[in-house]
């Protein structure tokens, strides 16, 4: 079975990532052992098996909505391999730490600036690893989050239809939520919500089928999925609730087998967040590596906690395709807000900070307007549906109901999480909460009455159409050549302040993975180590580069007037420095002159370039060091 396939080697992958980095042995030749090893132990079991078959059904995708999800995953294959990846957060920490622990033979703890190198967990970019040791190139990193897209559809049907939603509901809703917005968006890149979500209906599942069929080998399954759903975000902890609901019955199942069950337990212990949570503790003193909440991600306030990522939740499902409004829309959003209320949630979670963009984009989309829409439906017909269907079953029949108990785990995780955190990207971050806190809407319905009709059906299938144009105009992973085709109009109208935003934005989005490549003409092919002194939203990707060929050590400002750098031997170093209006008076400048004259270093090159369309230009200084023999 594919899901099957891809828990077991997810699971391989970060079993092996966590157990070469404690052996000192992470690189391509640890790998290959590692892989070896567990490949021949899969090929034993599948000789005493019946194999594995991988029926794929291709007359289906000849009825709209199947073929509208074809459409989809073709647009996101397209974007996956024409671009390469331009997710800030895993261009700014999840990627470059991958390089640091190369470095040094395993994880470690990485002496930098950006804190979120180290304390975030590190379950879905043990995927990139294999990819990158095979091609050498970061052009391959987006093949897990698009096999999770496929198996999206498949998994949302299966876990609906084991808790009771009827199967006509469950069809649609397995070809209809795959085109939210947070879904289709990632499904070509490499955010980790997508990931997530996929991993935890898999946990559901596996639960399900093994109550269904006893069986120990799909409790293990699950067991995996749930400690991989974990480990890719601690965000998703709250959702252990709704699965534990539906795996309890299954815990006499790991006792008939006991030897394999605690190996299974062992291994879902590796793949979690617990290795995460131990190094945190190990190195900052608490579980989640942050004691000091420097991030500010914790809610100070419960009430406005609930309140303020409500509030952001309805602010993405106002998000369209193309949005020239978007900015209307946000200013609706914070200055809409009566005063005393916004004062409220601001004190009470201080990362508040709704906001819509000007076209989807996979940091911090939510479900998205279609998809939305049809969800308020279903919450306005709710109550009518539920009293018709107590009065099937009595309200006894309905709490007991095994759909509405995994529903109210999933509402219960759901209030835990936003009255704990509070992040401008809670939209994406509760993409793994939004089926299973669906399923109580659609027990009551029986048939496609839940769309109203057939004129409901008609716009169901052109809900997908909705995420069309921003697959197709993207600017993190365009398909038509719109960079191109903006700098074109630019020029022709110099005039139009909104071209020469659009120009500078899809520039600016073109280069974001090799963002810092003007620096490296100041750099020799000699220098195998170079200094950064950055921010902690600057990527050091593109110092790495040529791969393989250099090391990236991270500074701080004051370490360059150190005694003690010209015995580290970096001979070149690259600093950020503090906004201003130019380079000539640049604020910072001064300062790095200074801490040169006591370093005995040299200031080489000066370059202004942005690293982000909203932010500007930026300062950039190459400084060179005397290296004693």
């Amino acid at each position: 079975m594919p899901c099957a396939a891809w828990i077991l080697w997810s699971a391989a992958c970060v079993f092996l990532g966590w157990t070469l980095s404690w052996a000192g042995l992470l690189g391509g030749s640890g790998y290959a052992v590692g892989f070896a090893l567990l490949g021949a132990a899969a090929g034993l079991l599948l000789r005493q098996g019946r194999g594995v078959r991988l029926p794929v059904r291709w007359r289906r995708f000849r009825r709209p909505l199947p073929g509208l999800f074809a459409l989809l995953a073709l647009l996101a294959v397209a974007g996956g391999l024409l671009n390469h990846p331009t997710n800030y957060d895993a261009l700014c920490y999840r990627i470059p730490r991958l390089f640091h622990w190369l470095s040094e033979g395993g994880w470690h703890w990485v002496e930098t600036f950006n804190l979120r190198m180290n304390i975030a967990t590190a379950g879905a970019d043990w995927l990139f690893f294999p990819f990158f040791l095979t091609t050498g190139s970061d052009r391959l990193f987006f093949l897990p989050s698009l096999i999770s897209f496929l198996l999206l559809p498949g998994l949302v049907f299966s876990v609906l239809q084991g808790l009771g939603v009827a199967r006509r509901v469950a069809w649609l809703a397995m070809w209809l939520i795959p085109g939210a917005f947070c879904f289709v968006f990632q499904a070509g890149g490499v955010g980790n919500d997508l990931i997530g979500a996929v991993y935890l209906l898999a946990a559901l599942h596996f639960a399900l089928k093994a109550r269904r069929t006893r069986s120990a080998g799909s409790a293990w399954l699950s067991l995996l999925a749930v400690a991989l759903c974990t480990g890719v975000k601690v965000t998703n902890l709250p959702m252990v609730l709704p699965w534990a609901v539906v795996f309890l019955p299954c815990v006499p199942l790991l006792f008939s087998r006991a030897l394999a069950s605690a190996g299974a337990v062992v291994a879902a212990g590796v793949v979690s967040f617990v290795p995460t949570a131990f190094l945190n503790h190990l190195h900052a003193g608490h579980w989640g590596g942050d004691p000091e909440d420097s991030y500010q991600v914790r809610v100070r306030q419960p009430v406005a906690g609930v309140l303020g990522n409500g509030i952001q939740l309805a602010a993405q499902a106002c998000e369209t395709p193309v949005q020239p409004w978007a900015g209307r829309l946000t200013a609706f959003f914070n200055e809409g807000l009566p005063s005393g209320v916004r004062e409220f949630v601001v004190a009470g979670f201080p990362r508040f900070k709704p906001c819509v963009g000007e076209m989807p984009q996979e940091e911090n989309s939510g479900l998205g307007a279609a998809v939305s829409l049809v969800c308020v439906g279903l919450l306005l017909v709710f109550p009518q549906a539920l009293f018709a269907r107590v009065r099937r079953l009595s309200w006894r029949g309905v709490f007991s109901h095994p759909g509405f108990q995994v529903g109210g785990a999933a509402w219960i995780a759901f209030l835990c999480y936003a009255a704990t955190l509070g992040s401008e990207s809670a939209p994406r971050l509760l993409a793994p909460y939004y089926v299973p806190v669906l399923i109580p809407f659609l027990l009551p319905w029986t048939g496609w009455g839940c769309f109203g009709g057939r004129r409901g059906i008609l716009l169901a299938v052109l809900l997908p159409l909705s995420a069309v144009p921003g697959l197709l105009l993207s600017p993190s992973r365009p398909i038509v050549p719109m960079g191109w085709i903006s700098a074109e109009l630019s020029r022709r109208f110099p005039e139009s302040a909104f071209l020469r935003r659009t120009a500078l934005v899809y520039e600016v989005y073109s280069h974001r993975h090799d963002a810092l490549a003007p620096l490296r003409k100041h750099l020799k092919d000699s220098d195998a180590v170079v200094g950064a002194v950055l921010g902690i939203d600057a990527s050091d990707l593109a110092l790495w580069r040529p791969w393989g060929s250099r090391r990236v050590v991270h500074l701080l400002e004051h370490d360059l007037a150190s005694p003690s750098f010209r015995a580290r031997r970096i001979p070149v170093v690259v600093v950020l420095l503090a906004p201003g209006s130019g380079l000539a008076d640049d604020p910072s400048l001064a300062a790095l002159k200074a801490s040169l004259v006591l370093s005995g270093g040299e200031l080489v090159a000066l370059e202004r370039f942005p690293i982000k369309a909203s932010e500007g230009d930026r300062s950039w200084a190459v400084a060179r060091f005397p290296v004693p023999p």
